[in-house]
């Protein structure tokens, strides 16, 4: 299979970061938060989002340190196609028509994934060296997502510092997919000859958009709801980082498809 090693592909956007100290009220306790910092980058960039029933995608103009949303469509799948292969096909031709109308020859392509085989963790490590953490992160991994190692892919990024008179410790934000899910992702995308730059988690996308929002407060904290068909993820940010997300699988014919039930549920877990 033509495509690049999937672990360099599973990236987050948190190349490029700087850090900004907010100093807490306790006595010898500072926490310090990873503000991320925009790349300076030109051109179109489509991103694509499948989930079991639409496709997601944009093309952004990227400016400079600014962006423009040229386009934003959403194109349901047909449930009259019952099969996989079938799926697959539309959802292949769906992709190509867009690139093709929005796209150029340098346009960076993203792929945005979410729902059950994806997961997300939030915890500290100790300070140490970059090639060191990534060795204990590696470690981490095992105990700390869902996936058995030989169907799992991730990265990670620091998010913050906690640091006290005693020690100093990093809090990381782990994301985990099952491979089987980023290569079905890719694959839409080889049947009709095209190359992912890269793939991001559909979290971690949403907290840094935002910050793009007038009214966002970094004080504020913010529960983000997706609800689909076959099921519905809650996300709560701080700061526009994730904290946590939880992800409810619908049954036919229950409740569980009335969004009033899954904004109820979100005021329920975030107590």
């Amino acid at each position: 299979m033509n495509f690049r090693d999937i672990k360099t592909l599973f990236t987050s956007l948190s190349s490029g970061i700087k850090r900004k100290e907010k100093k807490q009220q306790a006595f010898s306790h500072s926490k310090s938060v990873i503000k991320h910092k925009m790349n300076l980058s030109f051109g179109k960039k489509l991103s694509f989002y499948v989930d079991d029933d639409n496709i997601s995608m944009s093309s952004v103009l990227n400016l400079g340190f600014h962006r423009k949303i040229l386009k934003a469509e959403l194109v349901a799948i047909p449930t009259t196609y019952s099969s996989t292969d079938m799926q697959a096909h539309f959802i292949s031709n769906t992709i190509e028509k867009f690139i093709a109308d929005n796209g150029t020859p340098f346009s960076i392509i993203s792929i945005v994934i979410s729902g059950k085989e994806t997961t997300f963790r939030n915890f500290l490590m100790p300070d140490l060296r970059r090639k060191e953490l990534d060795s204990a992160i590696k470690f981490e991994v095992k105990n700390r997502t869902p996936f058995p190692e030989d169907n799992c892919v991730y990265d990670y990024s620091v998010s913050g510092i906690n640091e006290s008179k005693e020690k100093k410790e990093k809090v990381i934000a782990l994301y985990a997919s099952t491979k089987r899910k980023v290569l079905q992702q890719i694959s839409f995308f080889e049947k009709i000859s095209k190359t992912a730059d890269n793939v991001n988690h559909l979290q971690e996308v949403t907290g840094h958009l935002l910050g793009d929002l007038s009214t966002f407060d970094s004080n504020r904290t913010y529960i983000v709801l997706k609800v689909s068909n076959q099921s519905s993820e809650i996300s709560f940010f701080k700061n526009k980082q994730l904290q946590f997300f939880h992800i409810i699988t619908h049954e036919m014919n229950d409740t569980e498809h009335d969004e009033r039930y899954v904004a109820n549920k979100a005021v329920s877990i975030s107590g």
